[in-house]
């Protein structure tokens, strides 16, 4: 047993224990053993994603729905690359400190690759975190607005900041970078 999820030792033990003993005469019982089939694949499932062994990449949309609850996190109408990187990047900005590197991590997990900078700025007066990334999609408004949000959650509420998520399509060198619009999607942080 798992203090994580309750699994089952013996799955067959459990269903002869739901069933009425006269159903369990015989071939009877390997008969409703074999319908439960399918609940003990499902427990252990669920058990290795409340683990934390699935990996988000490879994971069906269903075990992203479920990874998506356990972090307060709906699908709310995204697709599936926008929502799995939604709740790898919710994932890592629960264990956020506010620490530049747990912010950056979080971003990465938000633009799903490794390619990305963070750096503080400054006008002297006030400090600053500007941030961007590659991602290998092109995101959506209603992502950008809640992949801010789950950026802010890994910043320190009193530090401005500002991420941008450049695609292969927008970030083109020798272009002006001035406004930053012009080459990436601003997150709404």
């Amino acid at each position: 047993m798992t203090a994580i999820y309750p699994t089952l030792e013996d799955w067959d033990a459990y269903v002869n224990g739901l069933t009425p003993a006269p159903s369990a005469i015989g071939a009877s019982g390997v008969w409703i053993r074999g319908l439960s089939l399918p609940w003990s694949v499902l427990d252990q499932q669920l058990l290795t994603l409340a683990a934390g062994y699935v990996d988000l990449e490879q994971a069906p949309a269903w075990v992203l729905e479920i990874a998506g609850a356990q972090v307060n996190e709906p699908p709310a109408g995204l697709g599936t690359t926008e929502y799995r990187r939604i709740v790898a990047g919710r994932r890592l900005s629960i264990g956020s400190a506010g620490e530049v590197g747990d912010v950056y991590a979080v971003l990465l997990g938000l633009a799903g690759a490794e390619d990305g900078r963070i750096g503080l700025i400054s006008d002297g007066v006030h400090v600053g975190l500007f941030m961007y990334a590659f991602a290998g999609f092109t995101p959506s408004e209603p992502y950008l607005q809640r992949a801010g949000r789950v950026l802010r959650d890994a910043i320190d509420r009193s530090m401005p900041a500002e991420a941008i998520l450049y695609t292969a399509a927008t970030y083109l060198w020798g272009a002006v970078l001035s406004p930053t619009s012009a080459w990436g999607y601003p997150l709404a942080v």
